[in-house]
């Protein structure tokens, strides 16, 4: 009996989980279909304002007033400046559609390294977690995408081409492995160092269960028995 209630416990823990992890991904999709949609925000009455303050200080000697426009604008709209000016997801964004024509590609690739922040608690990760996600992510797109050139250009290729498309996978994959062993490092960093006094009493006990049992000392050393 006991059995069955521990089985189904797990089994109504385990479908949670999955439901949770469900909505996060759902929520982390949505959020990608919202910088997506940025792209689109020129054409509405904020990006034509935009548009408008960035053609008139895109140039040489911008006039004063339209770049304290500009500053009003951000400092009004600080969701922009974080979708504006975090430079990894321009670089990620440029890879990827330089990398794939069809829309297919480009949308599930976009959708799969939304999974790939979530799976790795991005959300919940401080400022330097999120940069070095952000960094496996890119590296784990470029990795890819030069396997799809490794096995295009090796075809029937010189020893001399293979050999460079080697070294180019080679050098690719130790910066994707970099990127991961780095987060790991960090977050073992950022874990609490256990209590000193909590390790000497653990120790203590350790060793107190550890050891022998004096042993009887033979009769003929003791005659007496004492």
């Amino acid at each position: 009996m006991a059995t069955g209630n521990t089985s189904g416990g797990n089994g109504e823990r385990n479908v949670s989980n999955i439901q949770d992890k469900a909505t996060v991904q759902l929520q982390a999709r949505e959020e990608l279909k919202r910088r997506e949609a940025m792209r689109d925000k020129f054409e509405s009455e904020k990006g034509a304002e935009l548009y408008a303050i960035i053609q008139a200080t895109n140039k040489e000697k911008p006039e004063r007033g339209d770049i304290e426009r500009l500053q009003t604008y951000l400092e009004q709209h600080p969701n922009e400046v974080e979708k504006l000016g975090n430079l990894a997801n321009h670089v990620e964004t440029q890879v990827l559609e330089s990398a794939f024509n069809t829309v297919l590609t480009k949308k599930a690739t976009y959708m799969h390294m939304a999974d790939m922040r979530v799976d790795m608690g991005y959300d919940q990760s401080s400022a330097i977690e999120k940069g070095l996600i952000d960094n496996i992510v890119l590296c784990w797109l470029r990795l890819h995408i030069c396997e799809f050139h490794y096995e295009k250009y090796t075809v029937n290729a010189s020893l001399d081409r293979a050999l460079f498309w080697e070294k180019v996978l080679s050098a690719t994959q130790k910066r994707y492995l970099r990127s991961v062993e780095a987060l790991a490092r960090i977050r073992k960093l950022q874990q609490p160092s256990p209590n000193p006094l909590t390790l000497a009493l653990v120790k203590q006990q350790f060793n107190a269960g550890s050891e022998a049992p004096p042993k009887k000392l033979p009769k003929w050393v003791n005659p007496m028995g004492k």
